[in-house]
């Protein structure tokens, strides 16, 4: 039996089940050159925390920096993310994917299901001959883009050959949003309008943009799907935004927070912490904003309704992650 029909098959006897949607394991390069937090986490520690707090599965990505796009001694420097002349590798993601695959199997003991990170438009049938490895083992839970570490707009995935890859093989995509230009949501709106039959997630709650919401409540969408995370943290950022530009939650309660965006998009959201990003610092004074731990999340998560936590905790993760085939022989 493979890796990803078997999780499937327990998930789907095991309704009750806690799934984090959103999880980062391995060294984050870029934050290691700028000296910043965080650096890395690994497989292990992801899995201790998921025991300690009651969480049962939960969908890992690498971290979004990367060995073949950035000259690390550039961007210590000048602080310029500028491509390597002489990469450590032969395409983006070789060594984080290795690297993340292999620990999931080794460590991730049934309950990490792992997807694969992506750069759209350099060197894709390389990183799609890679992939195609992993793929024919059915380990791979899915696909995740960050726009912003990699400095390239969510659009790019567009006529990509991720897009076909996923296509073939029923592999849901992960996109980065936040309030720069390359990492605006409605980009992953017009990608999902465009492609059906592709499963997406805008993470990071569509940084709370009212207009995203609104046009979800209007026309809520079968294949796109917004994960919450770091809730807790961006809570407390979202209080420092012009109130006229999110969604109106109460932000200095985030239970209360959390059950405003389920009322917003029921059968779309995805509850998820980004762990090791639960915690968020200010980088430039060197201090904590939010002091945020997994068990934190985890806890919330599990005040609200019974309902509620297993729609955004369970259900709408599960049709994320699979679509709404059932699993052959349960």
């Amino acid at each position: 039996m493979t890796e990803r029909t078997n999780v499937h098959r327990q998930l789907y006897r095991n309704k009750d089940a806690i799934i984090d949607g959103h999880v980062h394991a391995g060294t984050d390069a870029t934050n290691v050159v700028l000296q910043r937090y965080p650096t890395a986490q690994n497989m292990m520690d992801i899995v201790r925390k998921m025991d300690a707090s009651g969480v049962d599965y939960a969908a890992t990505f690498p971290m979004p920096s990367d060995l073949f796009w950035f000259d690390a001694s550039r961007l210590a420097n000048n602080l310029e993310l500028v491509p390597s002349l002489e990469p450590a590798e032969a395409f983006p993601y070789q060594r984080s994917n290795w690297s993340h695959f292999h620990e999931a199997k080794l460590f991730g003991d049934g309950k990490i299901l792992p997807f694969a990170i992506i750069l759209p438009g350099v060197k894709e049938e390389e990183q799609i001959n890679s992939l195609r490895t992993y793929i024919n083992q059915d380990s791979v839970f899915g696909l995740k883009f960050h726009t912003f570490a990699t400095q390239t707009h969510a659009s790019a995935l567009k006529d990509s050959k991720f897009i076909r890859l996923a296509q073939e093989h029923s592999l849901p995509i992960t996109v980065h949003s936040g309030s720069d230009e390359l990492s605006d949501p409605q980009q992953v709106i017009e990608l999902a309008k465009l492609y059906p039959d592709v499963r997406f997630c805008i993470a990071h709650a569509a940084d709370f943009k009212k207009d995203i919401f609104m046009q979800l409540a209007q026309n809520p969408s079968h294949n796109l799907f917004i994960d919450t995370c770091p809730h807790i943290s961006n809570c407390y950022l979202a209080q420092r935004e012009d109130p006229n530009q999110l969604l109106e939650l109460n932000y200095a309660d985030p239970k209360s927070a959390l059950l405003g965006l389920y009322q917003q998009y029921p059968q779309g959201v995805i509850w998820g912490t980004d762990e090791p990003w639960t915690t968020i610092t200010d980088d430039k004074n060197q201090t904590i904003l939010a002091k945020v731990m997994y068990e934190d999340e985890a806890s919330l998560l599990k005040q609200l309704p019974n309902d509620v936590r297993k729609q955004i905790s369970y259900i709408n993760t599960v049709r994320f992650l699979f679509g709404d085939n059932r699993p052959l022989d349960v």
